[in-house]
């Protein structure tokens, strides 16, 4: 293909040993298509049952005790000089054809930042199996492209795009270039959570094409960890927005990246309270008046759904006679 492409391929796996095989297993029987492959598995752990056979087949093992989830992913760039990053949630796992299907979207946009492919959620084990009408679901639902490129002065139609998506972004689901971690690497090596959504935010930053293909190339696994939400975890995504609002500071098109951010910050706060999460009346109200104005100005459905949460019982009760108005169509 044309032109020449690297990519690495980097399953983290931390403090978790029972998924990490499966994952790193999946990379390696993806298909052909491009010209050079790395497998990288960065672990803070041993497990002499397998690492022999995954030298073997020529996987690189790198030691990783960092707790901060952005300075580990960014410590792979040490380990290889591949053009593209794509990383692997020790818990998920791809399909064969990702790799293919990857070289085909950047023989046709070979200046592209940014990749973000479908993915389909499982609980099952084995994963299930998914024929390529299965995987293109998305395109025979819309009849529309099978991709989308979008760059960050595409403003108003860009964010659109992002408040209407039926999926956030998913870190398993994304290749970036390398140049899109490195220009954010103050930010990123501070990162403590929502590594998914930085790589979008940096991919914005970029000022590059970002491409968003509808088919379906990552599995990912829902299981009691990560369907659930800590007060820890609340408070590392609080840092987390922070943080990007410091990339986004210096952002040449800084517009769609503030309010696709201030659109964020308001779906965490309804999100996260109704997970239990503290909060108070009002928090929850200015976020429900943010998501409504976000509503009507770019008609993104997908809000209903958190302003019908925010107006719920689940909410502290003085909040939901204010919020209840808002719900009326004007």
């Amino acid at each position: 293909m044309s032109p020449a492409t690297s990519v690495a391929f980097i399953v983290t796996a931390y403090n978790r040993q029972q998924y990490f095989a499966e994952a790193i297993e999946s990379v390696l029987r993806m298909e052909e298509g491009i010209d050079s492959v790395d497998h990288l598995l960065l672990r803070n752990f041993e497990d002499t049952t397998v690492d022999a056979q995954l030298v073997a087949r020529g996987v690189r093992l790198v030691p990783n005790y960092s707790p901060d989830v952005g300075g580990t992913l960014y410590s792979a760039l040490d380990h290889t000089d591949a053009e593209f990053l794509a990383f692997v949630d020790d818990d998920d796992l791809v399909l064969p054809h990702r790799l293919r299907r990857f070289a085909e979207i950047r023989e046709r946009i070979p200046d592209l930042a940014y990749y973000h492919n479908g993915f389909a959620a499982f609980s099952t084990v084995p994963p299930p199996s998914m024929s390529p009408a299965d995987r293109s679901v998305g395109r025979r639902s819309t009849g529309g492209p099978s991709f989308r490129t979008y760059r960050a002065g595409d403003g108003e139609g860009f964010l659109r795009f992002l408040a209407q998506r039926s999926q956030e972004q998913n870190l398993s689901s994304t290749i970036v270039h390398r140049s899109v971690i490195e220009r954010a690497r103050p930010e990123f090596v501070e990162l403590p959570a929502m590594t998914d959504t930085a790589m979008l935010v940096a991919g914005v930053a970029s000022g590059a094409p970002l491409v968003f293909d509808e088919e379906i190339s990552t599995l990912v696994r829902r299981h009691r960890e990560n369907v659930s939400r800590t007060l820890r975890d609340t408070q590392r995504r609080a840092v987390a927005l922070d943080i990007f609002s410091r990339l986004i500071a210096r952002t040449p098109n800084v517009g769609v990246a503030r309010d696709y951010l201030e659109l964020r910050r308001a779906r965490e706060t309804v999100y996260n309270r109704v997970l239990g999460a503290p909060g108070s009346s009002e928090e929850i109200l200015q976020a429900a008046r943010t998501l409504l104005g976000y509503w009507k100005r770019l008609r993104a459905w997908r809000d209903l759904g958190f302003l019908e949460l925010a107006a719920t019982s689940l909410v502290v009760p003085p909040a939901v006679p204010a919020l209840r108005p808002l719900l009326v169509p004007r």
